[in-house]
């Protein structure tokens, strides 16, 4: 079955562009080959779990207003100020596990003062840093999970990268490897290596940055044009009556070589420093439904996986078609 591409009035969209240049170059492969191009079926992106399937009900520790004034010595007073606050009181899953990492090191910088003398005080501050330490695990996942930041990057857009290179790259997989790094410390209550100065900024990169959205997007597409004239050249060493016309021997392997395999390159070394920052966010969810969720976009398997495997695949058929087919 031949496929039918349709070019709407936004061509120069990204993801038309793309599908442009891969249209292209399987029309250069059937003219050379005889083999009719082949329908290009792109395999559904995974489903997201809903946000509310997602939900914990986390018990909050408070920490009295009486108290809280006597600690004007230390930061901690003005950290929980801020959350009984009315603004405090309406937090986002991002901003709540801000407050929740905020207040755990001003308990820490409490406990280094040597003016708070008052046992109970420091009882209660101990006692607090435990407890919050046992559920950081969870607010940590509603961020994974529920974040509006986390879960925008972590599903597929509609559109594609551009075909020429840019700058996206660099600041998502910065917010990810801050986020990464700084749960990591603290959970291991590794305090002095937490900044939370770049925690807001990191977030809203999350949010407004599309290069992870398209991402999931791009590596979708471009896996399911590689198993299509993958296909085409299978079909056309098979059988075996193939004859290139002059010239299209040297003009496929540039076509491919100087248009589509350095796109497919520079994507694939981006998943390639993607993946061990995803894996190491992904284990510290709690959730099975989640970590089941990124193991479909970036598992073995996953789009983003066989977009590597298809490409080597494509150049020894591209060899073996040129030598089966040579004039």
């Amino acid at each position: 079955m031949i496929a039918t591409l349709v070019v709407s009035a936004s061509a120069c969209s990204d993801s038309n562009q793309l599908d442009t240049t891969w249209e292209n170059y399987q029309h250069s492969l059937s003219e050379a080959t005889g083999e009719p191009v082949h329908t290009v079926d792109s395999a559904a992106m995974p489903i997201m779990p809903r946000s509310a399937d997602l939900r914990i009900e986390i018990d909050r520790l408070s920490i009295g207003l009486l108290d809280s004034l006597r600690l004007e010595r230390c930061r901690l007073g003005q950290v929980v100020a801020q959350r009984n606050s009315a603004l405090g009181h309406a937090q986002s899953p991002s901003a709540r596990l801000r407050y929740e990492l905020d207040s755990m090191l001003a308990i820490e910088e409490c406990l280094q003062i040597d003016s708070i003398t008052d046992d109970r005080i420091n009882a209660l501050l101990s006692e607090a840093l435990e407890q919050k330490q046992l559920t950081l695990p969870l607010y940590i996942d509603q961020v994974l999970t529920r974040s509006e930041e986390f879960r925008r990057s972590m599903r597929a857009a509609n559109r594609t990268h551009p075909l020429t290179p840019a700058n996206d790259f660099n600041e998502p997989y910065a917010a990810l490897a801050y986020f990464a790094g700084t749960f990591e410390a603290a959970l291991e209550g590794r305090w002095h290596a937490v900044d939370l100065a770049p925690y807001n900024s990191h977030m809203q990169v999350l949010m407004q940055n599309d290069f992870l959205p398209r991402h999931w997007r791009t590596m979708q597409r471009s896996a399911a044009w590689l198993d299509a004239v993958n296909d085409m050249l299978d079909s056309a060493v098979i059988r075996g009556d193939c004859q290139l016309p002059p010239g299209a021997e040297q003009n496929l392997g540039s076509e491919f070589a100087d248009n589509l395999q350095p796109m497919l390159a520079r994507w694939t070394g981006h998943q390639q420093a993607l993946t061990p920052v995803l894996r190491q966010l992904q284990d510290m969810s709690v959730q099975g439904q989640w970590r089941a969720y990124v193991d479909e976009l970036i598992a073995e398997g996953s789009h983003v996986e066989q977009v590597d495997d298809l490409t080597q695949r494509h150049v020894m058929l591209l060899e073996q078609t040129i030598s089966a087919c040579r004039g």
